[in-house]
């Protein structure tokens, strides 16, 4: 079985700000979930800037990202 992206995050669709992939943060009310990897690291690729997102490859992103 794979996992792939989709099965850890959904993209929000408000389209209120920033850029177009956006990853929508759900409300839990137990610790345990809360305070996971997959929601923690939200909160940051939410806020990286568009011209950081919108690289080609992965090797130009980590280029950039240093």
């Amino acid at each position: 079985m794979t996992l792939s992206t989709l099965d850890f995050f959904t993209r929000s669709f408000t389209g209120l700000r920033g850029h177009e992939l956006v990853l929508f943060k759900p409300q839990f009310c137990l610790d345990a979930r809360k305070y996971s990897f997959t929601i923690r690291v939200i909160d940051s690729w939410n806020n990286l800037p568009i011209w950081l997102i919108n690289c080609g490859t992965l090797e130009l992103f980590k280029n950039r990202i240093d």
